[in-house]
């Protein structure tokens, strides 16, 4: 990315935080969300974080393995109360140009994405299922709640099939829960006005006392706010994913590996972090918590300005109890990058920084000058930068 291009976005990241009070297990929110989503301290998992696309967003699910089986059986439905409503992503058609808003000035654009901060404000409640007969509705519980989404599931064979969310009739198109049951998604499709749409949804559990929002006394941005570091608490398996060129799967590979060797590590580790990279020929849905994949979409756009391009975005997931990332996903959109002839691995790089924990670094003098040149940046720092290697070292110290 030039420095004059203004209007060129490198990610988009979504992330919801959550910080638990008593008595009544109220939950209260804060939404950091990024690159053309308005404003971050404004929204709260009631309302889906739209994405307007130019397309048929069902092409996400190209060349995946779905898993159309619930794992809400007819037992075990108690398993998945105090459950919170971690993440709600809508991919849906763009038709009229009020769907999208424009960006006029390099200002507006770090605007609308910045991370810094640290306010959380928004209430939110956990979930429980209710049966009544041969349908069950999970629901948020207390009052205050009548804007949050209940889900609707209806009996099939020893199972509780999800039929609706909020008044819309859906089709599930894929479950996933985690292995040690503490995060679970349902993606759902269905046509509206508009045409055909995508819905994720992921639920983290509460199962006891919370812990405090990990505050360090640095000005680093991270995915919460500034120093408000939320990052991976064990080993992390990166899934480069889909049917890919053998350039493009180095340069994922690559945008990977490159935090290590600028942070003086070695390959599979970053300070702390231990991870690994896999290679998924057929993977999983973007929605599904198990996989942490990089993809790349062709034919696919996000934009309809055309000094404007969306080159990727990082969705992440935070357990609300022990405030961790328990996953995350990237998305490269092939079509804007050749548009602009951006590299791959200068924007894959920005959104791996998103994946480890990272949030955008905008910060200017009083007379506009760039304080902190970084990867996390829009300003046409193509590389890491030292300030980025104390950022994430500090996220994952030694």
């Amino acid at each position: 990315m030039t420095p004059d291009r203004f209007a060129v976005l490198w990610g988009v990241f979504q992330l919801m935080l959550t910080h638990l009070t008593r008595p009544g297990l109220w939950l209260i929110l804060g939404l950091a969300t990024a690159c053309g989503g308005g404003s971050p301290r404004s929204r709260n998992t009631s309302i889906p974080q739209k994405y307007f696309v130019l397309g048929d967003p069902r092409m996400l699910l190209d060349g995946t393995i779905k898993d159309s089986e619930s794992f809400v059986k007819m037992g075990s439905v108690s398993e998945f109360d105090d459950y919170t409503l971690a993440g709600f992503t809508v991919f849906l058609p763009k038709v009229e140009t009020s769907t999208i808003d424009t960006v006029s000035s390099q200002k507006e654009l770090e605007d609308q994405n910045n991370t810094a901060g640290s306010s959380i404000e928004t209430d939110l409640a956990l979930y429980q299922f209710a049966v009544k007969g041969t349908e069950a509705s999970y629901q948020p519980q207390g009052s205050g709640f009548s804007d949050y989404p209940i889900l609707k599931f209806t009996q099939l064979g020893d199972r509780w099939d999800i039929s609706s969310v909020g008044d819309e009739l859906v089709i599930a198109e894929h479950y996933s829960l985690s292995d040690d049951g503490r995060v679970f998604s349902i993606l759902v499709s269905n046509q509206d006005e508009l045409g055909n749409y995508l819905a994720a949804l992921t639920f983290t559990k509460v199962d006891g006392p919370q812990k405090a929002v990990p505050q360090l006394s640095n000005s680093y941005q991270y995915l919460a706010g500034t120093g408000l570091a939320i990052g991976w608490p064990k080993p992390l398996t990166i899934s480069i994913c889909g049917e890919l060129t053998s350039t493009i799967q180095a340069s994922f590979a690559q945008s990977v590996t490159a935090w290590s060797e600028a942070a003086g590590s070695p390959t599979g580790q970053l300070g702390s972090l231990r991870y690994q990279i896999e290679y998924v020929t057929q993977p999983k849905p973007f929605s599904d918590v198990n996989q942490h994949c990089i993809s790349l979409v062709k034919n696919y756009r996000l934009e309809e300005q055309e000094d404007l391009a969306v080159f990727g975005v990082t969705l992440p997931t935070v357990d609300f109890q022990n405030f961790t990332l328990v996953d995350s996903h990237i998305i490269i959109f092939a079509d804007a990058l050749s548009r602009f002839r951006e590299p791959v691995l200068t924007t894959t790089i920005h959104e791996v920084g998103h994946l480890l924990g990272l949030g955008h670094e905008f910060s200017r003098s009083s007379s506009g000058a760039i304080l902190h040149p970084s990867i996390m940046g829009y300003s046409g720092v193509n590389s890491i930068t030292s300030w980025d290697v104390a950022a994430i070292l500090a996220l994952y110290p030694d």
